[in-house]
């Protein structure tokens, strides 16, 4: 029997299909800004990240929309900053920013079943300091937020910008996935 091209693109989809890796993404949105940001939408973002990013990897992420209270605590009590900031990265490493590990402890390797995701941390996000920087940048709310969850994902992917280097290259690959981001969301809307 011969495989006919509409054969050999269902044979290519499922192919495709059994590439793709599992992602598991868990979205907390803060009750006060439920009525302003989607966690559909929110997890469209991310989705559209990793694809740019790890197309092929499978892993579990967490984001948190919180308030100025609850990051400014966060980035006190790991970063030693008794400020608000916009959006801070908890890497699964064992690891935030500049704190170090203790070299005298000895490593110990979990056994990692195939089935289960690696997680690559949480990104939590102030909804009123987005709300400020749009305001700022003379940007939408929704960009902003959409900036900043690709900007925290950078950071568990191992994106850094201490230096000018680091900066150009985050800065890049953040630009560009947002306006990847936009233009597919547009796209969308515009077949609706």
């Amino acid at each position: 029997m011969r495989c006919t091209s509409r054969c050999a693109t269902i044979l290519m989809d499922i192919k495709m299909t059994a590439e793709i890796k599992k992602r598991s993404i868990e979205i907390t949105i803060q009750p006060e800004f439920k009525p302003y940001v989607k966690s559909s939408w929110l997890r469209s973002i991310i989705q559209h990240t990793l694809q740019q990013t790890n197309p092929t990897g499978s892993c579990s992420i967490s984001l948190a929309i919180t308030n100025d209270d609850t990051i400014r605590s966060l980035n006190q009590q790991f970063r030693n900053f008794d400020e608000v900031t916009d959006v801070l990265a908890f890497g699964n490493h064992g690891e935030f920013e500049d704190e170090t590990v203790d070299s005298s402890l000895e490593a110990v390797e979990f056994p990692n079943p195939e089935d289960l995701l690696s997680h690559l941390g949480e990104v939590v996000l102030s909804y009123p300091q987005a709300q400020r920087q749009a305001l700022e940048n003379t940007v939408s709310i929704d960009s902003e937020i959409a900036l900043l969850v690709i900007h925290g994902i950078l950071h568990l992917l191992g994106y850094e910008h201490h230096t000018n280097d680091q900066e150009i290259l985050m800065t890049d690959s953040q630009s560009k996935i947002l306006r990847s981001f936009l233009e597919n969301a547009k796209s969308a809307n515009h077949g609706k």
